[in-house]
């Protein structure tokens, strides 16, 4: 489904005549409702949606995230699988984020909707059909290169690719993208118009 996957297979069998085709997933239909226009956030919304695991990378978001973001912005973290690690560096961030598990598919999509920014900094992922769930919100996403999300070729206003666990980046990400959000906001039907493309 990706490029990264392409490589491990290639990798595995050792031979590099095997030329594997690559074939995304496709997008959902776009999510109804929300606002469709780039309105700046007062406050902007950053959400997590996945396992609570390492390889996740939501260590390093948790670790990038204590160095002060939420004094200017906002954290909702959508779990499941949650390791006793990753809880406790919530317990000790200065403030806690939103933590919600369970959802249900309708309240899912009100937390997409409701966010600016959508962030999965997976160390290892063989797509993310997540990231295209967020797209097709109108959010902005931030992922990896370990991913699915470079193979959807998605235009800056949309996307941004940082190198698999590097924090650094990450950390460069989320202060362009929080500081965007506040001052100008993103424009929700272009990312969502986008999405629409990447189809079946």
């Amino acid at each position: 489904a990706s490029r990264f996957t392409a490589q491990s297979v290639q990798s595995c069998v050792g031979d590099k005549d095997i030329r594997p085709t690559v074939i995304p997933y496709g997008c959902f239909p776009p999510v109804s409702g929300g606002p469709c226009d780039n309105q700046k956030a007062s406050r902007p919304q950053v959400l997590f949606v996945g396992q609570g695991t390492q390889r996740k990378g939501l260590h390093h978001l948790l670790k990038v995230w204590r160095e002060g973001f939420d004094q200017s912005a906002d954290l909702t973290l959508v779990l499941n699988q949650v390791d006793p690690g990753i809880t406790a560096m919530i317990s000790a961030l200065p403030v806690r984020p939103r933590v919600l598990e369970g959802l249900s598919r309708e309240d899912l999509t009100s937390e997409f909707e409701r966010a600016d920014i959508f962030v999965l900094p997976s160390l290892v992922e063989g797509f993310g059909l997540v990231y295209l769930e967020a797209l097709s919100a109108g959010c902005h996403v931030i992922g990896t290169n370990n991913t699915g999300l470079p193979d959807l070729d998605a235009p800056s206003e949309a996307a941004t690719v940082i190198p698999s666990g590097d924090l650094g980046q990450l950390q460069a990400a989320l202060e362009a993208a929080i500081a965007r959000a506040a001052k100008e906001g993103f424009d929700r039907g272009f990312i969502r118009s986008f999405a629409a493309t990447r189809t079946w």
